[in-house]
């Protein structure tokens, strides 16, 4: 109670200076205990219990799990906006004090996880270095700290104190400048997920409904958002292996308007005569 009334008094001064200001906040606990964090009025509190430290985690378990993971993930989406309530979800992946999402096993599932993260209502967070695919663990704590390797010529840091690894192998996917030029990179995937998250904003303000679960694959998820009276579809293809054709005209949708593919060099959403789409595996379809 006496964290609560503290950030209360916080979120006051720092809106008589600036209305507009917006003030995120930790609470490492429950979502009970956040809960109860909101009422001290301000915007944000990280959504813990979705992230890579919970064991539960409705995106980290979802990846590769088909069924399993499209049910909890469907129920993460919905918990992620009854957490904040009248406020705004904060959802993140990782941080400063776990373990990195991002990993050396599955370029693919690591992608994924970062489309699934982008279609959460709220205002999404990223840990920096995990839009280029940094890996670390907390064997040691600045195993998660290490500098971002810009590229050749841009002053990296080339002695990290406390790195037990080569500081190399931390980035298994190339500097930022070798990023950018790859348009099948972490860098340029998360460019994408963004942008398409940015010109909908049905994503980070909607109402969330079901559509369509697809019971008998269990790999398919159709969910709607609506805000300001403008709805759009959005459909998971949750299989790490299979593409999937779903008929969209008969739920009253016409046309794909924007797609996530995690392969896109050598895959894309395509759209058939009959007036279904064929989605790639591990993919994202923006339907309206």
């Amino acid at each position: 109670e006496e964290n609560v009334e503290v950030l209360r008094k916080i979120n006051e001064m720092a809106k008589e200076l600036n209305p507009k200001s917006y003030l995120v906040g930790e609470c490492w606990d429950s979502e009970q205990v956040i809960s109860l964090y909101y009422k001290s009025g301000l915007d944000s509190f990280f959504n813990f219990p979705g992230s890579v430290t919970a064991s539960d985690g409705y995106i980290i378990n979802g990846i590769n799990r088909e069924g399993d993971g499209l049910v909890n993930y469907y129920k993460g989406l919905n918990k992620n906006v009854e957490l904040a309530g009248d406020y705004i979800p904060a959802p993140f992946l990782d941080n400063h004090d776990t373990v990195r999402f991002t990993s050396t096993k599955s370029y693919r599932n690591s992608k994924y996880q970062y489309a699934l993260l982008s279609m959460l209502n709220g205002t999404t967070f990223t840990y920096y270095g995990d839009e280029v695919g940094m890996v670390g663990t907390k064997q040691v704590d600045n195993n998660v700290r290490i500098p971002i390797l810009w590229g050749e010529g841009s002053g990296d840091c080339s002695v990290i104190s406390g790195v037990t690894t080569d500081p190399s192998k931390r980035y298994v996917y190339g500097t930022v400048s070798e990023q950018i030029d790859d348009p099948d990179s972490f860098y340029n995937f998360y460019k994408k997920c963004n942008l398409i998250r940015n010109q909908n904003p049905e994503i980070a303000r909607g109402k969330i409904e079901l559509v369509v679960s697809d019971r008998e694959t269990d790999k398919i998820l159709f969910i709607s958002k609506e805000y300001n009276g403008s709805k759009i579809g959005i459909i998971f293809n949750f299989s790490p292996y299979y593409d999937l054709t779903i008929d969209i005209k008969q739920y009253g949708y016409n046309e794909v308007v924007g797609q996530i593919v995690v392969d896109n060099s050598e895959k894309y959403i395509g759209e058939l005569e009959d007036g279904s789409i064929k989605m790639p595996y591990y993919s994202i379809a923006i339907v309206k």
